[in-house]
């Protein structure tokens, strides 16, 4: 509870994505303090749930960081992933963060240079919804049942299918046993 309900306010304080990767490392700074056999039993939630951790999401709350230094250093590696398609960062392929993809790069560039600390205009996308926390375990879903990418997109495309030709029941009023 120690952990839960701080980050459960964090992430209700601050929900935008692009505070994503800090909810997710403050979930980690914070578990550390709890007993082994916690431990044990949250780290794998904590690893299936890390898709903030990817580092496209790792760039983006770096080129949004108040440290100047930070955001320096996300501008270097999203240049570098620019210019190849994936590159290998720390032993990860890294490509540009799409939330970046429409932005001008001289726009990021100047944006984290600009002495006036003016922040980058990213779209406003929630970090966590029911509908993502879905999606996420849909995906999760698919990686443990099939293998390769284009069975795990057919996996998910029928199982987003099915669920759309099922009733719904959506009031008390529906559930009628006559």
């Amino acid at each position: 509870m120690q952990v839960y309900a701080l980050v459960w306010f964090v992430i209700k304080s601050k929900p935008s994505c692009v505070d994503g990767t800090k909810h997710i490392w403050l979930t980690v700074h914070l578990s550390r303090s709890l007993p082994t056999e916690v431990k044990n039993i949250i780290d794998p939630v904590i690893q299936r749930n890390a898709y903030f951790a990817h580092p496209e999401n790792l760039l983006i709350a770096m080129v949004t960081d108040d440290r100047d230094h930070i955001k320096q250093l996300g501008l270097r590696r999203i240049l570098k992933a620019h210019y190849v398609d994936l590159i290998n960062w720390q032993e990860a392929e890294v490509t540009a963060p799409p939330l970046l993809a429409n932005i001008p790069m001289s726009e990021i560039t100047s944006r984290i240079h600009d002495q006036n600390n003016i922040m980058l205009s990213i779209i406003q996308v929630p970090c966590h919804t029911q509908a993502v926390e879905r999606h996420v375990k849909l995906v999760t879903e698919a990686s443990q049942s099939v293998c390769g990418e284009r069975a795990r997109n057919g996996f998910i495309k029928n199982r987003i299918l099915s669920r759309q030709q099922m009733t719904a029941f959506n009031q008390k009023t529906d559930y009628r046993f006559d």
